[in-house]
């Protein structure tokens, strides 16, 4: 799931008035290839952003975010595991998590690892 800037749309169903609508974004291959162009909303009020399934592997995705504009982010898929990019700002940093930044030093985004059983790990990376 990447999570990108995004604009807010009026819905007016009930006393719920605005959602957002996440910015689409495009998955490159480690190779350069575009692999997948996506379409960054639900059609819900949850708030979530697009679930995309690839194989494990790394990639590159190539999407807005809020304060840095187009950036392109390395993303590494695991086997079975969810990696959640936030690119919309406003996230707070979880307590497991280390600070990702770009080569001058700016923060872009974390690296969190959640014990499991037997001694795995679970890394999400941004």
């Amino acid at each position: 799931m990447v999570y990108t800037a995004y604009e807010v749309n009026a819905v007016g169903i009930g006393n719920i008035e605005q959602w957002p609508r996440y910015f689409d974004y495009n998955i490159f291959t480690e190779a350069g290839k575009l692999q997948r162009t996506v379409h960054n909303v639900l059609g819900t009020l949850t708030g979530e952003a697009a679930h995309v399934t690839l194989p494990a592997g790394t990639y590159h995705v190539v999407a807005d975010a809020t304060v840095y504009g187009i950036v392109t982010i390395p993303v590494v898929i695991g086997s079975n595991r969810q990696t959640v990019v936030h690119l919309e700002g406003g996230a707070s940093l979880p307590d497991t998590a280390s600070v990702v930044r770009f080569p001058d030093g700016e923060i872009v985004g974390w690296r969190v690892q959640i014990p499991e059983a037997a001694g795995q790990q679970k890394t999400g990376q941004p």
